[in-house]
């Protein structure tokens, strides 16, 4: 069974309550700087910030541009093709239909 620290004997400080000696003497010691921000003064030669240049953008793909000519689900005649494609396919043939040229 753990037994209540006596508030009278707990330092009033509401970051130490509660804990045991060696833990508050533990958390005291790592104490916040007296200014986290840093020097008021600039230390050295300061520039003006001035906005950066947009950077061009880059387009996402080096290819050639599409052929207005053409539409964009058609190859195009320049795009290379799978060698074992035939060069104009016909109707795709389904397993229920004849195979040609049987």
């Amino acid at each position: 069974m753990s037994t209540i620290p006596d508030p009278g004997a707990v330092p009033d400080e509401p970051n130490f309550s509660g804990l045991p000696r060696d833990e508050r003497d533990r958390f005291a010691n790592q104490g916040e700087p007296s200014d986290p921000a840093g020097p008021a003064e600039p230390t050295g030669p300061v520039e003006p910030v001035r906005p950066g240049e947009p950077e061009p953008e880059q387009p996402a793909s080096p290819g050639p541009p599409p052929d207005p000519s053409t539409s964009p689900h058609e190859p195009r005649t320049d795009d290379p093709l799978d060698p074992d494609r035939p060069s104009s396919p016909g109707p795709p043939v389904g397993p229920d239909e004849p195979t040609p040229g049987r």
